[in-house]
């Protein structure tokens, strides 16, 4: 029963999600890197997340509750993989599989607050898994113009139909072993405010320069969307109005 629920739950979200008009920022030492990551994220933005269909494979730490078992079922629609494992119960197997994993040259979400708090209150696995796997640890966050905020105790975000979101992949921690729990959920915070200041930008651009129709198609060549930052470019791609976008960059 869970499997069917946790499917059915994926494919109404994977529906839902592609009516979002997504942009994804990545910063400058993630282009075109094969060094592993370890995406650090908060519970609460999970399904947001969900939305950046990523060319690297994915897996994700997930608790062995029922709630759980649903959300790895539901993960399978947006191609992220899971091991099973909490702070409770499985954790060090689970850890150990991670790392595993990533060795490999898998990227591994781990939201970092969870399974069940406190939230935006980081602990160590997402540290620990990057350090014994060699890996960049790489805090992971998003924004979106309207949406819903449950009340659960992390705060779950459902973005609206048809609103804007974007997905920041901030700037690498490439040495683990050099910050703690509290940095790490600095970091976090500070990606998850560019990601609402690039929200804005975003939002101004498609009012001011140019109306972007919905459309899963890419622009052409001749529309370029360039990232402004302070007043300066920083960076220049062409545009995809996509729930899949990918590419672009952002000021540090």
């Amino acid at each position: 029963l869970s499997m069917l629920v946790g499917l059915a739950l994926g494919l109404v979200a994977r529906a839902w999600l592609l009516t979002v008009r997504l942009r994804v920022f990545q910063h400058p030492l993630l282009n075109d890197s094969s060094q592993p990551r370890v995406l650090a994220l908060w519970h609460g933005q999970l399904l947001l997340l969900l939305a950046h269909r990523r060319c690297r494979r994915t897996i994700a730490l997930v608790s062995h509750s029922p709630d759980g078992e649903r959300l790895t079922w539901a993960m399978r629609w947006f191609g992220v993989f899971s091991m099973r494992g909490s702070s409770s119960k499985g954790g060090r197997q689970g850890l150990q599989a991670i790392v595993q994993r990533v060795q490999e040259g898998w990227d591994a979400a781990l939201a970092v607050d969870g399974p069940r708090g406190p939230r935006q209150v980081a602990r160590p696995g997402a540290l620990a898994a990057a350090y014994r796997a060699h890996a960049w640890v790489v805090p992971y966050a998003a924004a979106c113009s309207h949406g819903f905020c449950l009340a659960s105790w992390d705060r779950f975000i459902i973005p609206r139909p048809f609103s804007r979101m974007v997905i920041v992949l901030g700037k690498p921690i490439t040495n683990p072993s050099a910050i703690n729990e509290r940095d790490l959920a600095c970091a976090i915070d500070h990606t998850t405010q560019r990601a609402h200041d690039l929200l804005q930008l975003v939002g101004y651009e498609e009012r001011a320069l140019h109306p972007l129709p919905l459309s899963r198609k890419p622009m052409t060549e001749s529309e370029i969307f360039a990232v402004m930052i302070d007043g300066q470019v920083v960076a220049q791609d062409q545009a995809r109005i996509s729930v899949f976008d990918r590419g672009f960059l952002y000021g540090d």
